[in-house]
């Protein structure tokens, strides 16, 4: 079964309405009020300003290097992290793909995309030039928005904490084109799919299946697979072999290899790295991409229910309240263990994981041993 398309007519006169009401309503919230999905909004503007665009989705990631620099955004319903790169060095795997650039950095999980949009500038409904990539239930995976001259530095933040396209708004400080108007008007005609009628059908979502009682978990089997590891990529597939979910295999698993701290222990650890410049690797996805930052964070900020990091060229965007449980995890790999503090949800969904970066094949840096190790466990 899937979800068919509310009348786009009606759809995007709602969605005008709710924004004269509300001004700073963003796509998202005004999707969850008028109880569609957000793909299914932004496309009731195709012919309006909203260009439906076609894949194949590598071919489509690999047309927005001429675009230069741009701001890459993923989210989940906790955490948007922003970075700022060239979309290059795409590389396709079939089912899966990655962008490798030094500022974006992606992994991606292609079966589960749907859609694709070029979003012109409209103040009426709150957009702002964009391409933004949807999965096949109407859910945003991705968008990246073109940056203007002057405008790669620090993002920001607003009164509410940031979170969604507000990194986006941002003008440059000097004159000339603000958007590369040209060139995503050449994408659009390049990468436009034949069908521009307005009106999206999305597949409804999937049910997530129940937990395995802990008591048929094979747990000898679970940690001598575990302390077994020699990749941390690995780990999925551990997963699905014992058929557990993530934080119950981390309650399983033994307090040697996992074990739950505060849920803001993200707080200490990232204190305690923009203090000591300890560079990172700071992990936020959904489930059609992951997007990865590198390197030290600075500037620190909490505003509201957001925890933020507000550095030239990376953005990242904490709602504390969705996360539930964190946990130090440790990792075994061919080159040494590698430890990370983990964020979670109350259904048990990854919001954002933190590592410390290491140079390719080398161990962890004790330095970032000592800082993840360090908040106290919780019972």
């Amino acid at each position: 079964m899937s979800s068919p398309p509310a009348r786009p007519d009606s759809l995007s006169h709602r969605w005008r309405e709710l924004r004269a009401e509300d001004p700073r309503l963003r796509a998202r919230e005004a999707a969850h009020r008028l109880q569609v999905t957000e793909a299914q909004l932004v496309d009731s503007l195709v012919g309006r300003g909203v260009t439906r665009l076609r894949g194949p989705w590598v071919q489509l990631l690999k047309a927005l290097e001429p675009l230069g620099t741009m701001m890459a955004l993923t989210r989940n319903e906790h955490c948007v992290i922003e970075k700022d790169g060239i979309y290059r060095r795409v590389e396709d795997f079939g089912a899966m793909g990655q962008v490798l650039d030094e500022g974006i950095d992606l992994r991606l999980f292609l079966t589960r995309w749907g859609s694709a949009y070029l979003v012109r500038e409209d103040e009426s409904y709150g957009l702002h030039p964009s391409i933004q990539f949807f999965d096949v239930h109407g859910h945003a995976v991705h968008k990246a928005y073109p940056r203007g001259e002057g405008d790669a530095g620090d993002s920001g933040g607003d009164e509410e904490g940031r979170s969604e396209e507000e990194g986006s708004r941002r003008q440059p400080a000097t004159g000339g084109d603000i958007w590369p108007h040209a060139k995503l008007e050449g994408l659009a005609t390049d990468m436009a799919d034949p069908d521009q009628d307005p009106g999206l059908v999305v597949r409804p979502p999937v049910p997530t299946p129940p937990a395995k009682p802990d008591d048929d978990v094979d747990r000898r089997g679970l940690r001598d697979a575990w302390l077994a590891l020699q990749d941390t990529h690995d780990f999925h597939r551990l997963l699905q072999q014992f058929g557990v979910g993530r934080t119950q295999a981390l309650r399983l698993a033994g307090r040697d290899l996992a074990w739950p701290v505060s849920t803001r222990a993200h707080r200490e650890v990232l204190e305690g790295a923009a203090t000591g410049s300890v560079p990172l690797m700071v992990f936020v996805g959904n489930r059609g991409v992951v997007q990865i930052h590198s390197g030290v964070v600075q500037r620190l900020e909490a505003v509201g229910p957001w925890y933020n990091v507000l550095d030239p060229g990376f953005n990242l965007h904490l709602r504390e309240e969705g996360v539930t449980s964190a946990w130090v995890v440790r990792k075994p790999t061919s080159t040494g263990v590698v430890t990370a503090l983990e964020l979670y949800d109350h259904e048990g969904t990854q919001i954002a994981l933190i590592t410390g970066k290491r140079p390719r094949g080398q161990e962890e840096s004790p330095r970032w041993r000592a800082l993840v190790e360090a908040p106290a466990a919780t019972p």
